[in-house]
C-alpha cells in the first residue's frame, strides 16, 4: 500500500493549535482527514517525597469541569524539552527540581493530532513560587502515592496524567522487588 500526503490546507489557527484538512493519496484514491498541529509537549511527575506527589486541580474549559492533572505544557519553538519541563514545573506548581529524569515519549492522540509528549519524573523539589499563565486556573494538591490507585479513572481522568501515574506505580513496584 502506498500512502503520501498530497497537501495540508489550513482551516483555522488558534493561539496554540492549527487545524488542517490533510489530503492523502492512498494507492489510487484520495482521502480527506483532519489534523490538529500542536507539536511537542512535556508532562512531569513531581515527587515531593517518597510517598507524596504534587498534582494540579485544574479547571478545563473544554470539558467545563475541574480535574486532577500532572503539570504539563508545550515545548516552545527552539526550546529544549528538559528546559520546557523545568519551566512548566515552576510555572504551574512553584517547585524547582534538582533532578529531572526523562522516562519516555508518546503521541497523545495520533488519530487527529501530531502532539508528541515527553514524560519526566522530578525530584529534589524546592518551592520557588508559581507563575501560571493568565488562562490557567490551578490549585496544587499534595497526594499520597499510596492513594493513586484508588484515584485512577475516578479522579484522575486525564490521559497524560494516567500515563504518568501508571509509570510511577510500575517503577515503584519494580524497585521493591
Amino acid at each position: 500500500m502506498e500512502i503520501r500526503v498530497v497537501k495540508d490546507e489550513l482551516l483555522c489557527e488558534g493561539r496554540r493549535i492549527k487545524l488542517y484538512n490533510r489530503v492523502l493519496q492512498i494507492d489510487d484514491k484520495r482521502v480527506n482527514t483532519d489534523l490538529v498541529k500542536f507539536g511537542e509537549s512535556v508532562v512531569i511527575v513531581p515527587l515531593l517525597s517518597e510517598d507524596e506527589i504534587i498534582f494540579l486541580k485544574q479547571y478545563r474549559s473544554s470539558i467545563n469541569r475541574w480535574i486532577f492533572e500532572l503539570p504539563a505544557g508545550r515545548v516552545d519553538e527552539g526550546e529544549d524539552k528538559e528546559a520546557a519541563a523545568r519551566r512548566e514545573l515552576i510555572e504551574e506548581t512553584g517547585y524547582e527540581a534538582s533532578k529531572l529524569e526523562y522516562v519516555g515519549s508518546f503521541y497523545v492522540s495520533p488519530g487527529y493530532s501530531d502532539e508528541y509528549m515527553h514524560l519526566y519524573i522530578a525530584s529534589g523539589l524546592k518551592y520557588v513560587g508559581e507563575e501560571p499563565e493568565e488562562d490557567e486556573v490551578i490549585r496544587t494538591e499534595v497526594v499520597k502515592i499510596s492513594e493513586l490507585k484508588e484515584m485512577l479513572y475516578k479522579d484522575i481522568v486525564d490521559g497524560k496524567s494516567i500515563v504518568g501515574v501508571l509509570t510511577l506505580l510500575w517503577r515503584n513496584t519494580r524497585r521493591v522487588k
